[in-house]
């Protein structure tokens, strides 16, 4: 237990672990979602070329691979003492 009134802020504490504990969850969801896409672009062919010979699919996964590597930065750096309000 804690002081009177301090529920509200323990509150709001408990809220931000839990978002971080989802993000992570959505970054591993994220990981999963471009090895499988990487890995049928590489065997999935069509118009009789690999798939992963497209611009438009290379700029994707290059996307998706950018944007993986974004996000672990952003959850610790609640360890750093960083503020994640928005």
């Amino acid at each position: 237990m804690s002081d009177e009134g301090r529920g509200q802020s323990q509150f709001i504490n408990f809220l931000n672990e839990m978002r971080i504990g989802a993000a992570a969850m959505g970054v591993g969801i994220a990981q999963g979602a471009f090895d499988l896409a990487l890995t049928y672009s590489k065997q999935g062919i069509e118009f009789s070329k690999k798939i992963a010979s497209f611009e438009a699919i290379r700029n994707k996964l290059a996307d998706m691979a950018t944007r993986r590597l974004k996000w672990p930065n952003f959850l610790f750096t609640k360890q750093l003492g960083i503020s994640i309000e928005t």
